[in-house]
């Protein structure tokens, strides 16, 4: 044997184990200390998102009332959003949610009235242009919001757009209702799905010979018309629809009382509505029920500070 020979390396060196049990150790320790930092952080922002909860709540509630829907809307959103996180389910956090809910519903309003979106609908289809309108309606319409005061019926049957046959929704929260105002010759239908309606109070009963109005807010989801009835039909999205509750916001939408339909009705519907919705607009005091703004409007603000200081 040579001293080169002695020399050599041998033809297969060993490979080193990439995976060992230190490695493994660290790499669990990297992860642990990384998890727990980003716990940490996110406990820490949770702490002051629910320092701002009371101004944020107090803001929102306050710029609803005055009927600065942007503004309402943004703290309110945001004050949901933080209750969320914290797992309130009690009767401020409830009123939150709802009112979170009506002042994004405001505030994102189609831009244009119902009669004139299918009064553009009806010029389209009859010229034959189908698909430009619903391109147009896609861009235009889709996900905003529209408010109504209807009665509601529970839904007949209608021809599905996929088979080509006539069926019934029989959901429970399905509804339907006749718009008021028909396009030409040719009438108009909402629906929809309302989750709030199974808890109403006489909703679907055969024997209610006078029903009262639903007043409620739903996304457009699309809008397209029925050749077999002559009938357009305007749907809301399933999953976005709820009961109205707050009288003020509603007025400052520019929903007025009339002979028929007064004060007086549109209240009784709204309360109806807020016990159907779980909002016990009792126990706190709402400030949309203040006509004025007055003392009672300030002293159920310091109601809600109050439970919201728990």
């Amino acid at each position: 044997m040579t001293r080169r020979g002695i020399q050599v390396e041998p033809a297969h060196t060993p490979r080193r184990r990439r995976v060992t049990p230190f490695r493994l150790v660290a790499a669990c320790m990297v992860m642990l200390v990384a998890g727990t930092g980003w716990w940490s952080l996110g406990q820490l922002q949770l702490s002051s998102d629910a320092g701002r909860l009371r101004d944020l709540m107090r803001d929102g509630l306050e710029s609803l009332e005055a009927g600065d829907f942007s503004t309402a809307a943004r703290d309110l959103v945001e004050a949901t959003d933080v209750l969320d996180r914290l797992g309130r389910k009690d009767s401020t956090a409830d009123l939150i949610r709802q009112r979170g809910r009506e002042a994004a519903a405001a505030n994102g309003l189609v831009s244009v009235s119902l009669v004139d979106i299918l009064s553009d609908a009806d010029r389209l289809q009859r010229s034959g242009a189908d698909g430009a309108w619903a391109r147009q309606f896609q861009r235009d319409h889709r996900g905003h919001w529209v408010i109504m005061q209807s009665v509601l019926e529970r839904p007949g049957e209608r021809l599905d757009d996929k088979t080509g046959k006539r069926g019934r929704n029989t959901l429970p929260d399905a509804f339907e209702a006749e718009y008021p105002f028909a396009v030409g010759e040719r009438s108009v239908r909402l629906s929809g799905r309302l989750p709030g309606l199974v808890r109403l109070s006489g909703w679907g009963d055969p024997g209610d010979e006078d029903p009262r109005p639903v007043i409620f807010a739903g996304q457009l989801e699309a809008c397209r018309f029925d050749p077999g009835t002559e009938t357009w039909w305007v749907e809301l999205s399933a999953d976005t629809a709820f009961l109205w509750t707050d009288i003020v916001s509603y007025g400052h939408l520019g929903f007025l009382p009339h002979a028929i339909f007064g004060d007086d009705e549109i209240a009784a519907v709204l309360d109806r509505q807020s016990a159907a919705a779980g909002i016990d607009v009792d126990s706190l005091a709402d400030p949309g029920r203040a006509d004025d703004g007055s003392a009672e409007a300030r002293s159920k603000l310091g109601a809600l500070d109050r439970e919201s200081a728990r």
